[in-house]
């Protein structure tokens, strides 16, 4: 239960507080509760708006299942990231990842396989490589993701020049893009453009929201749970009862206020 101000000021009062201060902690006291009721308020109606749009809000879905849904490092956050372009058309995955792409027979399948730590000659210099992930399409076109969870600035990217030659060397077509959290303008992907998370998520939202229609139940279900799973542990997200976070709350109202941008 929550407690009251009153009961908070009268556990103090033995330690000598003054009335002045009591009354401090009093007026503080009431005041969080306000705007805690305020900031719940505006969470119940985001949450509704999501499930309008989606079904279920999926900030909640990992949260039932906090012991399964552990992501220690960027090998696991990969794991999920490729469950998740198993799920998806060719066209949702390049449009969550901002990619533009020749709208053709395949754009609306599935990849034909999503692989981890696939082998490439050159990574470091004098070094092999292997690409976190590459999913390759109907039309034999690679996807190749590189996936970081710090600032651009402070991850190790120099390796993605190799990546590329031995991509470029192989003749195959692609696309290479370096996921990271947050980038200034002197960085650099060294051949892979560069894409925040936070966008690449909210994207994903949107891609989904979209697709409602199109997209199998069951796909739908498990995209909202990978979806909210790489929020909490990349974004650090959280949406539990009596636990308002700021940065959630704005990302909500950004998802449900920019419906052409992230759509």
């Amino acid at each position: 239960m929550p407690v009251e101000p009153a009961e908070v000021a009268d556990f103090l009062s033995p330690f000598r507080m003054t009335e002045s201060i009591l009354d401090g902690i009093r007026t503080l006291i009431a005041a969080y509760r306000v705007l805690e009721e305020g900031w719940n308020e505006q969470f119940e109606r985001l949450v509704e708006q999501s499930n309008k749009r989606l079904d279920c809000e999926p900030l909640l879905l990992p949260a039932t299942f906090t012991n399964l849904c552990a992501i220690e490092n960027e090998n696991a956050v990969s794991d999920v990231l490729a469950e998740m372009l198993r799920l998806l058309s060719k066209s949702a995955a390049f449009q969550s990842l901002d990619l533009t792409m020749n709208l053709g027979g395949d754009s609306d399948r599935c990849p034909r396989l999503v692989e981890r730590e696939w082998p490439v000659t050159e990574g470091h210099p004098n070094q092999s490589g292997r690409l976190d992930i590459t999913a390759v399409y109907r039309d034999e076109e690679r996807l190749v993701i590189e996936v970081k969870l710090g600032h651009a600035d402070k991850s190790d990217l120099a390796k993605n020049e190799g990546y590329t030659r031995s991509l470029n060397a192989s003749g195959v077509q692609y696309r290479a893009v370096a996921l990271v959290r947050g980038q200034s303008e002197a960085s650099c992907g060294y051949g892979f453009a560069l894409c925040d998370w936070r966008e690449v998520l909210l994207r994903f939202r949107g891609v989904i929201a979209r697709g409602y229609d199109d997209i199998p139940a069951h796909s739908r279900l498990a995209l909202l749970f990978l979806v909210g799973m790489l929020e909490r542990r990349v974004l650090g997200l959280r949406l539990e009862k009596r636990l308002a976070h700021r940065d959630t709350l704005e990302y909500l109202q950004e998802f449900h206020s920019g419906g052409t941008r992230h759509e």
